[in-house]
């Protein structure tokens, strides 16, 4: 018997000389075949383990599916992960040995795009997981038109829906923003609707002032035949303030053709 190196274990292969009769004195040296030795090298890529065998010497080599590969781990919404390398180093094969995937940690980034409510982007910038974005585009500014202002009152998540008036949530994936309004109907006089609420005003059945007469106001491009009523309120701020002829039950009735 041979005891085994690292590299080698050994085999007895007989005697030199062969043996033989003994005709005087003789001298016999046990020979040995010499096998390279094998070891196994496991591989530990995030808890899942693979085994393989190497011979004595040989420099093992992460594979999968058979083919040398890089190892990976999963990304999360907050971190992705690259690959750094082995621990230990990866070396010949001289004994057992396991190696362990290292990775780096790196903190995910997403776009964040504000749009105007026609879905134009206003600002696209990149945050962090976790970060509070922050508008950064052109000034929003209060704006009206003929009928109605429009007063900024936030920022609406455009998949949920939901309305941030003041800080936006967290970093947690991409999102669009979209600007929001308050849509107020300009103070002055109007017909209002069946429904006696400011949403029924036809904003373009509004009173003017009769530039002849003081005080007299006039309803421009509408024909009223007699029998017509209608019920007149006072729009400020957005909400009615006032009923003519006072109270919800009446209303002023048309005594002639206009």
């Amino acid at each position: 018997e041979k005891a085994a190196t690292a590299e080698y274990s050994y085999t007895f292969a007989g005697w030199d000389p062969e043996i033989h009769s003994v005709d005087g004195e003789e001298t016999y040296i046990a020979t040995f075949t010499a096998t390279t030795r094998t070891y196994t090298v496991t591989w530990n890529v995030e808890g899942v383990i693979t085994q393989e065998t190497y011979s004595y010497g040989d420099i093992p080599v992460y594979k999968v599916n058979g083919e040398p590969a890089t190892p990976s781990k999963a990304a999360t919404a907050q971190y992705y992960y690259n690959f750094t390398g082995w621990a230990p180093q990866i070396d010949m094969v001289t004994a057992d040995v396991t190696y362990v995937a290292q990775f780096e940690q790196i903190t995910q980034s997403y776009p964040v795009i504000f749009e105007d409510e026609e879905g134009n982007e206003l600002c696209v910038k990149l945050y962090d997981y976790g970060e509070t974005p922050v508008y950064e585009g052109p000034e929003i500014n209060d704006y009206d038109d003929d009928y109605y202002n429009y007063y900024f009152i936030g920022w609406k998540n455009k998949e949920t829906e939901v309305l941030y008036s003041d800080a936006l949530p967290a970093v947690t994936g991409e999102t669009r923003y979209v600007v929001t309004w308050q849509k107020s109907l300009k103070d002055g006089y109007y017909v209002i609707g069946p429904d006696w609420v400011v949403e029924d005003i036809d904003p373009t059945m509004k009173f003017v002032e009769n530039p002849a007469n003081e005080g007299e106001y006039m309803l421009p491009d509408v024909v009223l035949s007699e029998g017509d009523t209608m019920k007149v309120v006072e729009v400020y701020n957005g909400a009615i303030c006032n009923w003519y002829p006072d109270g919800y039950d009446n209303e002023y009735a048309v005594e002639a053709d206009y």
